[in-house]
């Protein structure tokens, strides 16, 4: 047993780094997945146990605890209408939009409206592994997503944008883009106390029996921690890259044969999934554009759901330096990833 979790977990580092190398989107995640799958279904000698699952929600979960900062919570009072109208949008489309591709495939409900969740793609396929939905669809749907999310909606906002830009938009493009406190350097003691609080919420959420309740007992425990006591919590990405490495490996070695066959069925829900995104993005950021007088550069941007470092990074490309940009997208990933997937749990159990 112990030689086959050594290899899993040798396996899904090699693909993880490789994919990384070839600059792939999410290459250390989507990497592991298919190193992990590589020994799993090619050789039948992989072996992942759940605690290993448990420890990556717990890093995962206290990643996203220290994304949310004091700075940010005041911030969103004078955000708070955009914040609602934003995440409004999302739960809606994730309920809605994972309903009609419920309908137009053979996945079930719970299925479906994971793949609609706007979370992160290391953190999603996890939870969904918690809920028992089907992993291939969900792994498939969130790389296209965040693929899209970095390389392919830029892009498009770039176009519809062309002629929006302004001298003042130009001169902002200039100026340092406010950092993700997740960037920040680690230290040492401050990294185990993190780590401390993190593993005694996680487990918490684990007791108190939720669906995914360690990655959402750890990301709520470290931010209320954080954000009531100002306390600078910090995960180092070392810890990050770990966890998505051990995630991967989880993924990959619960994915089955059968279910790779069928990957044909995955091509008209993750279509349909991903124009929803697209629409939704294009209203809802002329919507806020109109209502709140903010660049519709900014706005479309605001509806993109990639990660918050790499929107920091992209908006700075696109010329727009917007910390409420970025706080909303934190914001979006801690929603996303922290209580949407109750929500779909939930709404699978009334409606599916």
């Amino acid at each position: 047993m112990l030689w086959n979790l050594l290899l899993t977990l040798g396996a899904a580092a090699l693909g993880g780094l490789l994919f990384k190398k070839l600059n792939i989107p999410a290459g250390l995640l989507v990497g592991a997945i298919f190193g992990a799958a590589v020994i799993h279904l090619g050789f039948d000698a992989s072996y992942m146990p759940k605690t290993v699952k448990t420890i990556a929600q717990i890093v995962a979960g206290g990643f996203i605890g220290t994304m949310v900062s004091r700075e940010d919570v005041l911030k969103l009072k004078s955000l708070w209408k955009v914040a609602i109208l934003v995440l409004g949008a999302y739960c809606s489309m994730n309920i809605i939009v994972g309903y009609c591709a419920y309908q137009i495939s053979d996945f079930d409900l719970l299925t479906m409206l994971m793949c609609t969740i706007p979370g992160g793609l290391s953190d999603v396929p996890l939870i969904a592994a918690d809920m028992g939905a089907d992993l291939l669809p969900v792994i498939m749907v969130h790389f296209v997503r965040a693929v899209a999310g970095i390389g392919i909606f830029p892009i498009i906002i770039s176009h519809i944008c062309r002629n929006d830009e302004t001298e003042e938009e130009k001169l902002k493009a200039k100026e340092e883009v406010k950092k993700s406190p997740a960037n920040k350097a680690a230290d040492l003691q401050t990294t185990v106390i993190t780590l401390i609080l993190s593993t005694s919420f996680g487990l918490v959420g684990m007791w108190i029996g939720i669906p995914a309740g360690t990655l959402v007992g750890a990301a709520l425990g470290v931010s209320m921690v954080k954000v009531g006591v100002n306390y600078n919590a910090i995960m180092p990405k070392t810890l990050k890259k770990i966890a998505q490495v051990m995630s991967g490996a989880y993924i990959g070695c619960a994915i089955s044969m059968e279910a790779l066959l069928g990957i044909g069925e995955v091509i008209v829900p993750l279509v349909f999934i991903m124009a929803c995104y697209m629409a939704v993005m294009y209203v809802m950021g002329n919507l806020l554009h109109r209502k709140f007088s903010m660049a519709r550069k900014e706005a479309m941007l605001m509806m993109t759901p990639a990660g918050a470092s790499d929107m920091a990074l992209i908006a700075s490309d696109l010329g727009i330096n917007s910390p409420s940009l970025i706080v909303i997208q934190v914001v979006r990933l801690f929603v996303a990833d922290a209580i949407m997937p109750q929500v779909c749990y939930t709404a699978a159990q009334m409606l599916g």
